[in-house]
């Protein structure tokens, strides 16, 4: 089988991309024109070391409200250098307004300040500049610091480097933050409280709480929100839509055109198999201009993707995807990293506990509920024919002749097609699809020719079958034994590609001490994250979070970052010694 592997940016056109999902008529054409989604982003610290899990927590505002409209499904969240090579992508779940998981920095990464970034489809209609974007920083252990003398500038001047505008929020709100003590000991239990001040007492907030050892948390306030670099609200007054909002999940677009003249081609029915055991299949037309569009839903990781186009009047047929991430950029100045010999002792502590919680890993981040996307589309077959239940037979014409009376191979001047019986009805109809390992095949004679020594089983749907806006008649599937598709040759604009769904979310879980042999253990427990939740409510009551203190002591900075439901941010920090 020749597996043709395409990567190939191509802008679409929303105009006509907008029916697949909000269609763009009287009703609704000024709401889409006026569509503002913006995205602020945190992360439980701003310096790690290569190796570690940056935790992270991505809240979207829709017309500048928060949790009042929901329009975007799936976060893309970035972590590049000033040179704009990706360090790590991911494409994360949003959930009520909100996404939260993690990633590991890769262990090679070198010393240096990095952007992460987080927008949503809908935003890549707009510049760069408004996407949301955060500088951290990042130590190689291999890395020589610099001396203190070498260093003059602190981080908050550096992030000015960033566009021309670097900026947090003003007026934010001030978060009450009180423990139940100021020292604790080893292995704790630590209540801690959240609260609205008086003039927002009854206002609903999400919030993000970290707490985390002291120093590694190093950006001021006014600018811990997110360092969006230029933000330009006119921007988003743009007509031309290129981009739409991702309403139902992952998507997966693109454009087909004849190759020769490059004429799109409209109107023609193109094929998406996603393979593996989360599979799905779906058919959609291409519009006027020879786009098209797929929504995929909540399939998770890596998966192998298969989109075809059926034979057109003989044309030579080319496929062109969109590349799924941005690829667009904001200027970036280097910003050399201000971190000097002050942070020695800091460093090679962090390094000790990375070490120690890859050893002996006293606790594993748990993993969130994903939506699972149901697998068998189109149920259990009618009809179902396992080959090594039967004799050999010669060819697989013989196999439909004699061993599945519902299908009839007939042939037409020297042309031949399958037709199928529909049992209630008694009609026969002419096959609309026929599936080789779960991907469509359209020269039935090639898959004739297949020896049936290579065949698994057959089976056929008889009855009317409904995909989406397609009535299927009937359907055959033909599953080969290595699911390699038995060496048939797919066509042009027939491409395979491993495409990136959604990430697994996971969710931050510490140690819970609360029993004495757990108190005892003499399994080291030392964080320099001690705590971390992406999403907490607090409304007019106070909020109270209770967890355990490790083995590491010494000061911890308790940081609290957050928005309330009419967008306004929030900011609280509070301390604690552990002794």
């Amino acid at each position: 089988m020749k597996k043709i592997i395409l990567y190939t940016m191509f802008f679409v056109f929303a105009n006509s991309l907008l029916q697949a999902q909000i269609p763009l008529d009287s009703e609704n054409s000024g709401f889409t024109k006026t569509l503002k989604e913006k995205v602020i982003i945190y992360t439980d610290r701003d310096l790690y070391l290569s190796g570690e899990q940056i935790w992270f927590t991505a809240y979207i505002i829709v017309n500048n409200t928060f949790k009042e409209f929901e329009l975007s499904k799936i976060v893309y969240v970035e972590l590049f250098d000033v040179a704009k090579k990706k360090v790590f992508k991911g494409k994360f779940e949003i959930k009520k307004n909100c996404a939260a998981g993690s990633f590991q920095i890769p262990g090679e990464t070198l010393s240096g300040n990095y952007f992460i970034r987080a927008y949503t489809h809908y935003q890549r209609n707009f510049p760069p500049e408004n996407f949301a974007t955060k500088i951290i920083t990042i130590i190689n252990p291999g890395f020589t610091l610099p001396g203190q003398k070498q260093i003059t500038d602190t981080i908050k001047n550096k992030t000015a480097d960033v566009g021309s505008q670097t900026k947090g929020f003003e007026n934010e709100i001030e978060i009450i933050v009180q423990t139940d003590k100021s020292v604790y000991q080893k292995r704790e239990p630590l209540k801690l409280k959240l609260e609205m001040p008086g003039p927002h007492k009854n206002k609903m907030a999400s919030l993000s709480v970290s707490v985390v050892r002291h120093g590694v948390f190093r950006q001021p306030k006014g600018s811990t929100t997110s360092f969006r670099t230029m933000e330009t609200e006119s921007a988003n007054d743009r007509q031309d839509l290129f981009w739409i909002p991702e309403t139902r999940g992952v998507g997966i677009s693109g454009t087909v055109s004849e190759k020769r003249t490059m004429e799109p081609l409209a109107g023609i029915n193109i094929y998406l198999s996603v393979l593996g055991e989360k599979n799905q299949f779906h058919i959609v037309k291409t519009k006027e201009n020879g786009e098209f569009i797929f929504s995929l839903g909540y399939l998770v990781e890596s998966n192998e993707i298969f989109i075809g186009v059926e034979p057109n009047d003989g044309k030579d047929i080319q496929l062109f995807v969109n590349n799924d991430f941005s690829n667009d950029f904001p200027h970036l100045k280097n910003i050399p990293i201000s971190i000097d010999t002050t942070y020695k002792t800091l460093i090679e502590e962090m390094l000790v506990n990375f070490q120690s919680q890859k050893f002996f890993k006293p606790f594993n981040a748990g993993s969130n509920d994903v939506h699972q996307t149901r697998t068998g589309i189109f149920g259990k077959p009618d009809v179902s024919l396992h080959l090594a239940d039967y004799i050999e037979l010669d060819n697989l014409e013989s196999i439909f002749f004699e061993l599945i009376p519902s299908v009839r191979i007939k042939s037409n001047n020297n042309q031949k097609s399958l037709h199928v019986g529909n049992p209630e009805t008694d009609w026969v109809f002419e096959n609309q699809l026929l599936l080789l390992d779960h991907v469509p095949v359209f020269d039935l004679d090639a898959i004739l020719d297949i020896p049936p020594l290579k065949i698994e089983k057959i089976g056929v749907i008889n009855k009317t079958y409904y995909l989406g806006d397609n009535t299927l008649r009937n359907v055959v599937m033909i599953d080969s034994k290595s699911r390699d598709f038995a060496g048939y040759e797919f066509p042009n604009g027939s491409i395979f590609i491993d495409y990136q769904t959604v990430t697994p979310g996971k969710t931050f879980d510490s140690p819970n001490y609360g029993n004495q042999s757990e108190k005892t253990s003499r399994i080291p427990d030392f964080r320099t994250l001690l705590y971390w939740d992406p999403e907490i409510s607090i409304s007019r009551s106070d909020t109270t979070i209770s967890f355990f203190t490790s083995d590491n002591i010494g000061e911890y900075d308790i940081i609290v970052r957050g928005i309330t439901t009419n967008g306004e941010s929030c900011f609280g920090k509070g301390y604690i010694r552990l002794e």
